[in-house]
């Protein structure tokens, strides 16, 4: 996040401000994308600040003032609701990081009776809380949950522990491997085209800074190994938030 906040500042230093004169929210937007047109801006609309606008560039938040003047870092919150509203696009975000990814984008332990929930989680096989989570594998999917590894190696591509990550997706059964190594075992080496690259890159985009790092299917992150109960009882939560939205509109 410092490193792309000092992108952003990089690029203010060097821009001229705006006008002072009112601007439609169209020519804001317009200036705003000129003036960080080096980078990757996704959206660009009116924040819950009057006068200032959320900025997504890169799939990070930023809130800048109509002329460019003021960067607000940090996350905005409705103090009177006790509602963090930076974290409510920013689940939204994570979550659509994920859409459309199909099977063999990640490894899935899958529920016999049928998938009612999701969680993704990044994962590396030599992490203590990592393979803790694994042992609760089984009791998640006896509740319905699917849950979809990301291959995240801490310690980075040249690792060991991404070598053993491809020989897990490698794998004839990459289930199988996944348990196996997460409880100590070594499986057969193996090279193979594989998605640890895209799978760093993804977690990064995430602002994941240890491993497991857990995402819910509306986006939302728990850092850290959570007990299946827990686990499940916030994954029900949600879903019941989200019944209770549809019913609002």
């Amino acid at each position: 996040m410092k490193q792309f906040l000092a992108a952003l500042l990089g690029l203010m230093m060097i821009s001229s401000a705006m006008a002072e004169a009112k601007k439609t929210d169209a020519e804001v937007e317009s200036y705003i994308r000129a003036q960080l047109g080096a980078l990757p801006v996704q959206s660009v609309k009116p924040a819950p600040i009057p006068g200032m606008y959320e900025v997504i560039v890169g799939g990070q938040i930023a809130y800048f003032s109509a002329d460019m003047k003021y960067l607000i870092e940090g996350d905005i919150v409705d103090y009177q609701k006790r509602v963090n509203l930076t974290d409510q696009v920013r689940n939204k975000l994570s979550a659509a990081a994920f859409d459309g990814m199909q099977e063999n984008d990640y490894l899935a332990f899958t529920p016999k009776s049928g998938t009612k929930h999701v969680i993704n989680v990044f994962t590396d096989v030599d992490c203590g809380f990592c393979r803790k989570l694994h042992q609760e594998v089984p009791a998640l999917n006896e509740k319905g949950v699917e849950v979809r590894y990301f291959l995240y190696p801490r310690a980075g591509l040249a690792s060991n522990s991404a070598k053993k990550l491809e020989n897990i997706w490698c794998a004839k059964n990459r289930q199988d491997a996944m348990t196996r190594v997460k409880s100590g075992q070594s499986v057969d080496s193996k090279t193979c085209e594989n998605p640890i690259k895209d799978h760093i890159a993804l977690g990064q985009q995430m602002g994941l800074t240890g491993t497991p790092l857990i995402i819910t299917g509306n986006g939302s992150r728990i850092n850290g190994y959570r007990p299946a109960d827990q686990l499940y009882a916030q994954l029900l939560s949600e879903a019941v938030d989200e019944t209770t939205k549809e019913a609002e509109k």
